[in-house]
């Protein structure tokens, strides 16, 4: 099979708001949504993996649907061109995936 990855990143919530960053994360890692696996080394940041077939039409009302009154930001992004200061196990992650 053959797969993509999205970078994802949202507005934490203010102090007042309804939003809660647990149940979206629920959300987005729920079976059955395209995605295949998931990285959140940084607080309102996830890069997914999907199946070739999701969009970034699809994940963005995927999004909407479930970060309601949010801004958010999706792209297609390619994980053979990075760099960056992190922990070891997010490389480790995104290694695997580099080729896909």
């Amino acid at each position: 099979m053959s797969y993509k990855s999205y970078i994802i990143t949202y507005d934490e919530p203010g102090l007042f708001s309804s939003y809660s960053p647990v149940e979206f994360h629920k959300h987005l890692t729920r079976p059955g949504n395209g995605i295949v696996d998931w990285w959140h080394y940084f607080k309102s940041t996830y890069i997914v993996i999907v199946t070739k077939n999701v969009s970034a039409e699809d994940m963005y009302k995927f999004l909407s649907q479930n970060i309601p009154n949010k801004t958010f930001f999706v792209s297609e992004i390619n994980l053979k061109n990075h760099n960056g200061l992190m922990q070891q196990e997010a490389w480790d992650w995104i290694n695997k995936y580099r080729n896909i």
